[in-house]
């Protein structure tokens, strides 16, 4: 992790367009593996099926399934986010 942070930062790797949209993208496969084996598995990890029973901060999300849409949207603004320290500058 510290490795990532100086190379980055220090601008000795920086990050290349589109660099966002493709760590989100990779982001997505991985509920989308977990949601091709919830269903023949009959599972819910990641609660891609169905809310918990008790209350939990997907309830701020919205119901099943626009919380996972509403996830996933505020998993790209997190990403952004962390983005906007290491833009590239203009000379």
């Amino acid at each position: 992790m510290t490795a990532v942070v100086v190379l980055v930062f220090g601008r000795i790797c920086p990050l290349r367009p589109g660099a966002v949209w493709r760590a989100h993208g990779l982001m997505l496969c991985w509920p989308a593996v977990t949601g091709a084996f919830n269903l023949p598995a009959k599972t819910n990890y990641l609660y891609l099926c169905r809310k918990p029973a008790s209350a939990a901060a997907l309830d701020l999300l919205g119901p099943w399934p626009m919380y996972l849409f509403a996830g996933a949207a505020l998993a790209m603004a997190l990403f952004w986010l962390l983005w906007l320290p290491a833009r590239p500058t203009r000379a």
